[in-house]
């Protein structure tokens, strides 16, 4: 029986989107409490690529949410990149994994969205948010936004060009960055002003407007 039996038993999977989760190549940026889980999750469902990016090290204060972490790495700084490959490696040795070791920035993150289906966000700043935004909209890329605070937690798919979402300039909180909604993309003033009066918002930062500048 293959591994991937009891999900291409669902209908909204099967075989074909089984097929389809083999071939997907995907940009995950992060991997603290969020970007384990999901990178795990996609290991375990069969993606064809991940591509993990993470300027971090374990430490011991992570462990009791990072999944893919143990005491072991945590005593060594071992990279969370570099762990996380590891110990997906062992989960799933059929899935290609391609861990970076860096902080992702204005200069590299178009060269590590290159050749993906589909950038995830696993990070816990606003200022990588607008730059996964910017890439996935200059190279028509979708991403998928997800934060978690506390008990609460937020995921959005975006489509460029699709998508109806905006960025309203507000009153900077960071404890509102779970419903940070980052995408510009084609709307009627109608739709827009419906989301405006159903989503919180946090406004840009200076240092997020300069990175964004140099990949527009």
């Amino acid at each position: 029986m293959s591994r991937y039996h009891r999900q291409t038993l669902l209908p909204q999977i099967g075989e074909a989107g089984q097929e389809k989760l083999r071939a997907s190549r995907v940009l995950l940026v992060g991997c603290g409490a969020l970007g384990t889980v999901i990178a795990e999750q996609l290991v375990r469902a069969g993606v064809g690529h991940l591509r993990l990016c993470d300027r971090d090290v374990v430490e011991m204060s992570n462990l009791q949410r990072q999944t893919l972490f143990t005491e072991a790495d945590a005593e060594q700084g071992v990279p969370k990149a570099v762990a996380a490959g590891g110990r997906l490696a062992a989960i799933n040795s059929s899935v290609a994994i391609e861990p970076h070791v860096e902080d992702v920035h204005s200069g590299n993150i178009e060269t590590l969205a290159a050749g993906i289906h589909v950038i995830v966000d696993g990070t816990d700043n606003v200022e990588t948010r607008y730059l996964v935004n910017d890439v996935a909209v200059k190279l028509g890329l979708p991403w998928v936004y997800g934060a978690c605070v506390g008990m609460g937690g937020r995921v959005m798919g975006v489509v460029p060009g699709v998508t109806v979402t905006v960025l309203v300039p507000s009153t900077f909180s960071p404890f509102r960055i779970s419903t940070t909604a980052l995408v510009s993309s084609s709307s009627s003033s109608k739709r827009t002003s419906t989301w405006l009066r159903t989503t919180s918002f946090s406004t840009s930062t200076p240092s997020a407007a300069a990175s964004r500048a140099a990949i527009a």
